[in-house]
């Protein structure tokens, strides 16, 4: 039954994997978001583009008072975190460096469904874009963005490895789910409607 439950997920990550773009062009030249900030994580290692007004701003509450929005520093702390884990801790390469600062994260306004992307530029460098408040979900707005975060920054490291997907997207994606489960041990958002038709009708088609 247990390997049952894990096949089961295994699939489920490769068919209902978080919307999340992970594109080498190597003709279209990809832009990137202009925002009217920056805030820098607590190590120094990722840089938090954001606007402070407009749609895809951020909620602006600062409780600490340290100049920066709440979510904004959740941001950076998560980020952080993802670096640890991948990097100093799973052994990874870190991502390819684009000579200009930190790592680059863009607080966006997405509808739900629309968890995070991963753009990839040229030599394996690329960037984040997600959400800026992560309503209409099961989990927390907080918790579904630090699910995300993970698992777009895995793509970064993956890129960093190969740009170019071929037929690797499914290993790419499977991969990040992987590490959602590692990094937040308690998301599991996956679980939640999607999961439902198969452990509720064993017959049910995939």
């Amino acid at each position: 039954m247990i390997k049952t439950i894990y096949i089961l997920l295994l699939l489920l990550s490769t068919l209902y994997s978080r919307e999340c773009l992970i594109e080498h062009d190597s003709v279209r030249r990809l832009v990137r978001p202009e925002k009217d900030t920056l805030a820098i994580s607590p190590s120094g290692h990722f840089y938090i583009h954001y606007d402070l007004t407009g749609n895809a701003a951020p909620d602006l509450t600062d409780q600490d008072g340290n100049g920066t929005p709440d979510y904004v520093d959740e941001v950076g702390v998560i980020a952080d975190s993802a670096h640890y884990v991948l990097v100093d801790i799973l052994g990874y390469e870190e991502e390819s460096f684009d000579g200009d600062g930190g790592y680059d994260i863009y607080v966006m306004s997405y509808g739900s469904g629309s968890y995070g992307y991963c753009y990839v530029g040229g030599n394996g460098t690329s960037w984040i874009q997600i959400d800026n408040d992560y309503l209409g979900y099961d989990l927390p707005p907080i918790k579904i963005m630090q699910i995300s975060l993970g698992h777009e920054y895995f793509h970064a490291i993956h890129f960093g490895y190969r740009s170019t997907l071929g037929s690797n997207s499914y290993f790419y994606e499977m991969s990040a789910m992987w590490f959602e489960d590692v990094l937040i041990p308690d998301g599991n958002d996956y679980l939640n409607d999607w999961a439902d038709p198969f452990l509720e009708d064993p017959t049910e088609s995939f």
